[in-house]
């Protein structure tokens, strides 16, 4: 081969090198950025700052990588463990992926053709508004009594329902001005205290409130503290039927007041765990039922005040009862006396649905 050839294929450097490598470099530059700006704002002392940051840098990459080797190749998500969705300082980078290659605002099938066949994006329909129903200012009549009277009397003397938080840092705007206590007892955990002290006083239901923290810091590993927790729970008070994870809601474009008894109520959404992830949850359709007759429940008596019903692919530590959901009280917007509202709303049917279902099995202090 001649010496020039030789020279020439030396000299070649990989196209997706020479383009690729200092976006890579920048971002990374820019998330080591971040990661240092965070741990001086915590007052990191200069002592553990380094080891901090480099411990940080290395679980970033493994979720990264994990996460992107999920999505490329969707057989691993058989084998994934219970982890929240891939998160990164609240930040989808998914999105932002597709905003800088494609220009496009969603990472959706139909936007991303429309990127790479620009007629398509001639034809583009503008979705209709979203509508909403009126709000009711004053409570209508429900198709049955009001379950209230009935509960007049009846004590359920052993714990009956178990409220906790997967999520203890979730906040409310107007109250603590962020949307998350990191490390910390958020404003849902006021909501989770209320909740019990409306079921136990009002309704005479044995109920327990579990205020520990379980999305501290990695993020992604709540899920599996909180199982450890109903597991602890569940062995230790055999009677609890009902387990409710309550969470704020980050569902966009809901309507998230309703108007009740002359008073705005914070709305409510109602998730359901399955096992669509490849976890064990055989009888994932048995809480759906449950929560089926709860939303119905509450639209009967307060319509509007609950947002429906998700089925999420992950279980959410669901499989662990055959009464177990998440419950999300209103959005970060949310007046803290909304959801208030909302949860003495949601204790009065629930207390109904308890007294129906679940008072031939538990004991009473009539005996």
């Amino acid at each position: 081969m001649p010496e020039s050839s030789k020279k020439n294929t030396r000299s070649e450097i990989p196209f997706w090198f020479t383009y690729g490598a200092p976006g890579i470099l920048l971002m990374f530059l820019g998330i080591l950025g971040v990661m240092i700006a965070c741990s001086l704002r915590q007052n990191i002392t200069k002592s553990n700052t380094i080891a901090a940051i480099g411990n940080r840098i290395f679980q970033l990459d493994t979720h990264t990588s994990r996460y992107i080797l999920r999505n490329g190749i969707p057989i691993l998500d058989r084998s994934v463990g219970e982890e929240d969705p891939f998160s990164l300082f609240h930040f989808n980078w998914v999105d932002f992926y597709w905003q800088i290659a494609a220009n496009t605002n969603q990472a959706t099938p139909q936007e991303i053709i429309k990127a790479q066949l620009p007629l398509l994006a001639l034809t583009r329909v503008k979705p209709p508004p979203l509508t909403y129903p009126p709000l009711v200012r004053e409570p209508l009549q429900p198709p049955f009594p009001k379950p209230t009277p009935e509960m007049k009397g009846l004590r359920f003397t052993e714990p009956t329902i178990l409220i906790y938080h997967t999520h203890t840092s979730e906040s409310y705007l107007p109250v603590s001005g962020k949307e998350h206590l990191f490390n910390k007892k958020g404003d849902i955990v006021k909501v989770g205290a209320y909740l019990q002290k409306v079921l136990e006083e009002k309704h005479g239901i044995k109920t327990i409130h579990c205020d520990q923290i379980h999305d501290q810091y990695p993020f992604r590993e709540s899920y599996q503290r909180s199982q450890l927790t109903l597991l602890k729970y569940l062995k230790e008070y055999p009677s609890l039927k009902i387990l409710l994870d309550l969470h704020r809601d980050a569902t966009p474009g809901l309507n998230t007041t309703c108007a009740v008894n002359g008073a705005d109520a914070a709305t409510l959404m109602i998730v359901v765990g399955s096992d669509k992830m490849g976890l064990e949850h055989p009888n994932w359709r048995k809480n759906h039922e449950f929560a089926v007759k709860l939303n119905e429940s509450l639209n009967k008596y307060y319509p509007g005040l609950s947002n429906g019903i998700i089925i999420a692919d992950a279980r959410y530590n669901q499989h662990l009862s055959e009464r177990a959901l998440i419950i999300e009280f209103g959005n970060h917007h949310s007046e803290l006396e909304q959801v208030f509202h909302a949860a003495d709303l949601f204790a009065e049917v629930l207390a109904h649905i308890v007294q129906q279902e679940l008072s031939s099995t538990l004991s009473t202090s009539t005996n």
